[in-house]
């Protein structure tokens, strides 16, 4: 019941602006983004919880950023 009156009042106020919904492949996008980013955070913490293990066994090693130096 609340969800209708919500509804009601958005359709009252003349300044409200609406969204256009998505089409399937435009949420499919989305959701390819979503977990490209999920796993580069996963990789980036991994990475960093290794090197940490690492350093605490006295084996420093190299890091490579991967960006190209200039």
């Amino acid at each position: 019941m609340l969800d209708a009156e919500a509804v009601c009042e958005a359709m009252r106020r003349p300044r409200m602006r609406f969204v256009s919904v998505k089409s399937a492949q435009q949420q499919a996008v989305l959701h390819l983004h979503h977990n490209r980013r999920l796993l580069v955070g996963q990789h980036t913490a991994l990475i960093n919880h290794t090197h940490g293990l690492l350093i605490e066994l006295c084996i420093v090693i190299a890091v490579d950023s991967g960006a190209p130096s200039k």
